[in-house]
């Protein structure tokens, strides 16, 4: 009888290269990243006064580069340093995860780019518009199946083989990647979709000029109480939005320098674990360029900082300096960036359903109120003899 055994090849075993300070490095990079979006969540979550729209999309861009760094980076990390061999998580799984989430950022950066173009237009045409956050979170229903659908191909790449080895008179078995065939044939379609979330980004870059030309430029002329009344929203919103762009051109700007040079397919020159350590740079960098950018939003984190320190102060039994105090510390419970958050409007939060007219009326109002300069009205009063000479005349 035939003997079907399992061909055993000599092997040798790849060395570990990885040093102290490679482990040192990638230790101090998922931290750093962790602990920055970490802050940058924790300075826009559980105050009332900017769960808007506009600071939502900031808040949700957090949140995804805060996953980032929680789960697929430090997977990516272990399975390409300290790992022997290949696996299908690492090889087809964690791709997906890793482009998906860039896809998601990429497309948060560009939403809230435009949503500032929107306003800016809202602005222009003295219109009201909404601002609830509820805007920002049902872009998520859109972008995960959107997402999985775009990067699913990534799954069926490569597969795996096993082979039997013999690596210092011990038996093991050894795995090795090989392109499928169809990614053979459709070898561009992967590359491309590696390459969305950078055309996203220069997207998001050209909204993001484009707004601030914008702001710097055709704000200042519009010569309305309701467009001055806006202006200090713009003003604290258009740092921010620089951060998110300057931080993610880290890694997106290299990806289109070598999208326009050497095509889709440049895999062997801008290799993925590059590419990663570029995007965990970019993912970290948002909220220290806020703090250089923003001296608003630097007075925003010392105000809740200073907060968290002191506490609440103890009152005293006395009525009348617990009604003075009581309104002080409530205009002091807000910062400057919160104070001028005018988005934040209280038609958008009505206690009772009202009807289409009432709704119709209270936004004309609002129009004539913040659009036309208010005038005091001036009555005359008339004298009893002129009235009665204006009678005589009129018989």
């Amino acid at each position: 009888m035939a003997n079907f055994s399992t061909p055993v090849y000599p092997c040798t075993e790849q060395e570990n290269t990885t040093t102290l300070l490679t482990v040192l490095s990638d230790l101090s990079l998922v931290l750093g990243g962790l602990i920055s979006n970490m802050c940058l969540h924790v300075v826009f979550s559980g105050r009332p006064k900017l769960a808007t729209a506009s600071f939502s999309y900031i808040r949700i861009i957090g949140i995804f580069q805060f996953m980032f760094f929680l789960t697929p980076f430090p997977l990516k990390i272990l399975t390409d340093k300290y790992q022997r061999g290949s696996t299908w998580i690492a090889v087809n799984l964690l791709p997906i995860i890793l482009s998906f989430v860039h896809f998601v950022i990429s497309t948060l950066c560009l939403c809230f780019a435009m949503r500032l173009l929107l306003l800016l237009n809202c602005i222009r045409r003295c219109r009201r518009w909404n601002s609830l956050s509820w805007v920002a979170w049902q872009k998520m229903f859109c972008l995960f199946p959107v997402g999985t659908i775009l990067n699913m191909p990534l799954c069926f790449e490569y597969v795996i083989y096993y082979k039997a080895c013999l690596i210092h008179g011990r038996m093991v078995m050894m795995s090795e990647t090989h392109k499928t065939e169809a990614a053979k044939d459709n070898h561009l379609k992967a590359d491309w979709i590696r390459t969305i979330p950078a055309i996203l980004y220069c997207f998001s870059a050209v909204c993001t000029l484009t707004f601030m030309i914008a702001e710097r430029c055709i704000l200042p002329k519009l010569s309305s109480p309701y467009a001055a009344k806006h202006t200090p929203l713009f003003s604290n919103l258009l740092p921010l939005l620089l951060s998110l762009i300057i931080s993610h051109s880290v890694a997106n700007i290299g990806i289109v320098y070598h999208v326009i040079f050497y095509g889709f397919d440049y895999s062997e020159v801008f290799d993925e674990h590059r590419m990663n350590m570029l995007f965990a740079i970019s993912y970290s960098l948002p909220f220290p360029l806020m703090l250089i950018l923003s001296s608003t939003f630097r007075s925003h984190l010392f105000h809740i900082i200073s907060n968290f320190v002191q506490g609440r102060p103890k009152m005293r039994k006395d009525s009348t300096l617990r009604k003075v105090t009581s309104q002080i510390t409530k205009h002091m419970a807000y910062s400057k960036l919160e104070m001028e958050n005018s988005e934040l409007d209280n038609r958008m939060y009505p206690l009772k359903a009202t009807s289409m007219r009432s709704m119709l009326r209270e936004d004309a109002v609002y129009r004539v109120k913040f659009a036309i300069p208010q005038q005091t009205v001036q009555i005359i009063e008339e004298e009893p003899d002129e009235v009665s000479r204006w009678d005589s005349d009129t018989l």
